[in-house]
């Protein structure tokens, strides 16, 4: 059973110079990788957890990604995955497994509403 089985692509967008300083450029993004990995559910919350207005509904999808190898993720990337995109939070990191296995692992997150 393969456990790469999910298509993640990286996006970056490069600087930009704004009114406010520097900023992502997203809508000039470009795909800096496409790999196989594994994305497993971390946790979903919904409702006014994430902010005080109850009236406003909410959802954070967050998920773990995992991509064999030394993958170039960082953490103001964001991924492509099963048509939905999200913000890398946090550092990537690589892990190495036994004497020859690595992977790089990463949180990835959604803010819906």
């Amino acid at each position: 059973m393969a456990i790469y089985v999910d298509r993640l692509t990286v996006l970056r967008a490069p600087l930009a110079d704004d009114v406010y300083g520097e900023t992502r450029d997203w809508a000039n993004a470009l795909e800096v990788g496409a790999h196989r990995g594994s994305v497993q559910p971390d946790r979903v919350t919904s409702g006014g957890a994430a902010n005080e207005d109850r009236d406003r509904e909410t959802t954070i999808t967050t998920y773990r990604a995992f991509i064999p190898g030394t993958a170039d993720v960082q953490s103001a990337d964001r991924v492509l995955f099963r048509g939905v995109v999200y913000d890398v939070i946090g550092s990537p990191r690589v892990w190495t497994v036994g004497l020859n296995g690595r992977h790089t692992a990463f949180t990835m997150r959604r803010v819906d509403g």
